[in-house]
């Protein structure tokens, strides 16, 4: 039906409507008003004209209006109605109730059922009037399965309020006198049909408290889902009633006279019932003790929750030091997978916060400049965070009082992916808004010139295909700041390069409006800012990059003179009468003074360095070759950098064929590839000894003491007789140089055979003894060939010892202690490498003894 009319004298109406008001107690104008709506006249007319729907539901809003729906409601805030067809098709008007089943709907149907079935069911189908004449098995066959519904409807019903309730067996009622006949006959006197209910019941208790026990909190992001901390707070104190409901069963009175009973009855089920109360206990008490320290932490996540991200910045240290402290006291919770779970549920909340802060959906429609700031001031609490992050990550220790601190070993990644996406993507936004407003700029952009005009028309172009791409995103309805959406990222690029173009596009309008300036004053005026931050960065002096300082200031000075010399040459040898009047005197007069300005400055730079350098070369040429760091006691070279200096001054101003280099200077550079040859010698031999120094152990370096020492001798005459003038260094400076070499290479060679050793003993960790068929860890070890196992296992401990004991050999040589073997220093050296043996050995065993506990599967 159609239109605006009611159907009042359809019966079918009028039946429907009867019992509705009927059972809602209700007038008859809120079923009037209800079919006066199209939407659910319309409803409701399908449903008695056409084959589908087959359901029609009347329930009441929060404004107690009727509505109509043709599908179970989620959840029901009152009372509702519902009608089923009996049979596909229109519903007739004539015997209206034989074709509809109807009834009503209550707000919590879980407890409905459970009372239908407490006052219902179970009394009827239990009533001993009722069983006269059944058999006995059938009987007890049906106590058995009331029993069993009974049980499982009010286990979904503690499911339904986060508790697990567990069945009792058929015939508890009679735990207590079978209890006390038990042990008053001494265990003779055994119901055997209450033990099995008992047992029977235990295997499902079992499985009830197993999967309670393994719910762990870091389920909340199944599915893709972000929890924040409240999820943490209330999975644990979920779990905490959940389990104390759990163990006040357990310690029921009748739970107690059963547990006895299959204790005194030597039950194989006794010990499964005994852990599955162990494991309660101890999950209980992790549960107190998490929620314990959880709580702190609550009223930090509601400040976050409740103040603006943009003065949420002192929450942070705080929030952060509580977390720290939590992990520092709570038995259960100083563990990394808790923690991660926390650490990773804030980041969601600070994310949910910066994103309300910023609103996705209008942030592209507000003022530019406005919604840049509010993104530059979430990046910027984003980025403290995770520096407090760091911070308290680094001072781990100081909370531990007792005991040995535990660090947080996980690698961050885990914990900041998404906030590290989320901060990705609010930095792109930011590069977003950066590149509207220096586009908005083009919209006041005039140029001047002969084409000004055109080349301004071009700009406004220009402007006008930059506001269409930017259009495109006020209409975009997907979430801008959700890092798992990469509908943003696609569009951006293809936005990014629709920029890159219309930048190419200005600039060539720019270089246009450059080169058609039409004075000196407009070149200035849009050169002037770059030159001064030119000048305010390298000085009033540009010098190229890979000149010394003098040679690099005299070659800018000659560039200028010749800049300015030839164009005045060329004006000077025009034959017209403007080279004579005073305008061309006065040009003339001024290129006279700047020629002589330059000559002054280049006479004064090279005089003033001239001048030092028979002093610095006299000076730095008598010190000693090397010398050692007052820190660590290791060589240097002593060859002052003024020498180098002197040498590229030297030879840039040689090549500029430069006169009146001073002699000092000449000689030295004369002797510059004598310089390079001891400087590089020395530098690889100071190399070699440092290394020795650094890397050779205790016992390594007792064992070449005596060649330290020799070099060192060697080296006190480089420090204090030889320096750079010296006669016959290079014989020096080879001898040095081949005793260091020599010594390194023996200690070099021995370290690498003790890292040989250390891969020799690691092999044994990586491959088990004996391995379960498959690889798979719910098949058998396979031990079918044991013995080959172990006689390949030992063939290989033999040859390993052989070639170890070789290696051994080997370093006697090359420490020089084969006429010393005794010696305390050598035995000193073994004990040290019998430590690297004994410890792999350890981390076999160690390595070994987690495999084969992380085989065992616990049911």
């Amino acid at each position: 039906m159609s239109g605006g009319s009611i159907p009042e004298r359809d019966p079918r109406l009028v039946y429907l409507g009867r019992y509705v008001q009927k059972t809602l107690k209700l007038k008859p104008e809120k079923w009037n008003r209800l079919l006066s709506i199209e939407e659910h006249r319309t409803t409701i007319m399908d449903f008695l004209n056409k084959p589908e729907p087959m359901v029609l539901i009347i329930l009441q809003n929060n404004a107690a209006q009727l509505l109509a729906a043709s599908s179970f409601p989620v959840s029901l805030k009152s009372k509702a109605v519902y009608f089923i067809k009996r049979q596909q098709g229109p519903v007739p008007k004539e015997e209206i109730s034989q074709h509809i089943i109807l009834g009503d709907m209550a707000m919590k149907p879980i407890e409905q059922l459970a009372a239908l079935v407490d006052e219902v069911f179970v009394p009827l189908l239990s009533n001993p009037t009722n069983q006269k004449k059944w058999p006995p098995v059938i009987a007890q066959d049906l106590q058995k399965h009331v029993h069993s519904l009974k049980s499982t409807v009010y286990q979904v019903k503690g499911q339904v309020s986060g508790q697990t309730v567990l069945p009792m067996p058929v015939g508890v009622e009679r735990v207590h006198e079978a209890e006390r006949k038990l042990i008053e006959s001494g265990g003779e006197v055994v119901d055997l049909y209450l033990k099995s209910a008992i047992e029977g019941v235990v295997i499902k208790w079992a499985t009830q408290i197993n999967d309670v026990l393994i719910q762990e909190s870091s389920q909340a992001f199944d599915g893709g889902q972000n929890p924040t901390p409240n999820a943490e707070v209330d999975f644990w104190n979920s779990r905490l009633c959940n389990l104390e409901y759990i163990y006040e069963q357990l310690r029921d009175e009748r739970v107690r006279k059963m547990a006895i009973i299959l204790e005194k009855t030597d039950s194989a089920y006794y010990p499964c019932f005994r852990t599955q109360f162990q494991n309660v206990v101890a999950a209980l008490a992790e549960a107190k003790d998490i929620v314990l320290y959880l709580k702190p932490l609550l009223r930090h996540f509601a400040a976050l929750e409740e103040i603006d991200f943009s003065e949420i910045t002192p929450c942070l240290r705080p929030l952060m030091h509580v977390v720290c402290l939590v992990w520092a006291n709570s038995r259960y919770y100083c563990n990394s997978a808790k923690i991660i779970v926390l650490l990773r549920q804030i980041c969601n909340l600070l994310i949910k916060q910066a994103k309300r802060f910023l609103d996705p959906a209008s942030i592209f429609q507000s003022d530019v400049d406005e919604a840049r700031q509010r993104v530059q001031e979430s990046i910027e609490t984003l980025r403290l965070f995770r520096k407090i992050f760091d911070d308290c990550r680094d001072n781990l220790p100081s909370y531990f009082k007792d005991g040995e601190p535990v660090h947080w070993t996980f690698h961050p990644k885990i914990v900041f992916e998404r906030f590290q996406s989320f901060l990705k993507r609010l930095e792109t936004i930011k590069c977003f808004f950066d590149t509207i407003l220096e586009f908005m700029k083009l919209e006041k952009v005039e140029i001047g010139g002969l084409k000004g005009r055109l080349l301004s028309s071009r700009v406004v172009a220009v402007f006008a295909e930059f506001s269409e791409h930017l259009t495109m995103f006020g209409s975009k309805t997907y979430d801008a700041m959700d890092p798992e959406d990469p509908a943003f990222e696609l569009d951006y690029a293809d936005f990014h390069r629709k920029i890159r173009d219309l930048d190419r596009r200005l600039a060539s309008i720019l270089c246009q409006a450059f080169d058609d300036c039409c004075n000196l004053e407009s070149v200035f005026k849009a050169q002037y800012e770059d030159r001064m931050a030119n000048l305010a960065k390298h000085g009033w002096m540009p010098v190229d990059k890979n000149m010394p300082p003098v040679a690099g200031a005299l070659r800018w000075a000659y560039q200028l003179r010749q800049r300015v010399a030839i164009p005045v040459r060329s004006f000077k040898t025009l034959q017209h009468p403007i080279v004579n009047s005073p305008e061309a005197s006065v040009v003339l007069a001024k290129y006279d003074h700047l020629m002589d300005l330059l000559k002054t400055f280049e006479h004064k730079m090279f005089a003033s360095w001239a001048a030092s350098v028979p002093e610095q070369c006299e000076r730095n040429l008598k010190l000693s070759l090397l010398t050692r760091k007052a820190t660590n006691n290791e060589l240097a070279l002593n060859f002052h950098p003024e020498l180098g200096a002197i040498l590229r001054e030297v030879h840039y101003l040689s090549l500029m064929e430069h006169e009146d280099i001073p002699e000092a200077a000449v000689r030295m550079y004369e002797r510059s590839e004598t310089f390079r040859k001891y400087t590089s010698n020395l530098d690889q031999t100071i190399q070699w000894y440092n290394k020795v120094l650094r890397q050779s152990r205790p016992v390594e370096f007792a064992l070449v003491e005596e060649h330290m020492q020799e070099i060192d001798a060697l080296i006190e005459q480089g420090q204090t007789n030889l320096n750079w003038n010296s006669t016959e260094l290079w014989d020096y400076i080879e001898r040095l140089h081949r005793l260091v070499h020599f010594l390194e290479a023996r200690v070099q060679q021995t370290q690498d055979n003790l890292e040989q050793i250390r891969n020799i003993m690691s092999m044994w960790s990586k491959v088990a003894l004996f391995e379960r068929s498959d690889g798979k860890k719910d098949t058998l070890l396979s031990i079918e060939d044991q013995s080959e196992h172990v006689q390949r296992r030992y063939r290989e401990i033999s040859t390993a010892a052989t070639e170890i004991h070789s290696l051994v050999k080997q370093n006697l040589k090359l420490f020089g202690m084969e006429q010393a073997a005794d010696s305390s220093h050598w035995l000193d050296y073994v004990g040290y490498v019998d430590n690297i043996v004994c410890e792999s050995l350890l981390k076999t065993v160690g390595c070994r003894y987690v495999m084969f506990t992380s085989s065992f599967i616990c049911r």
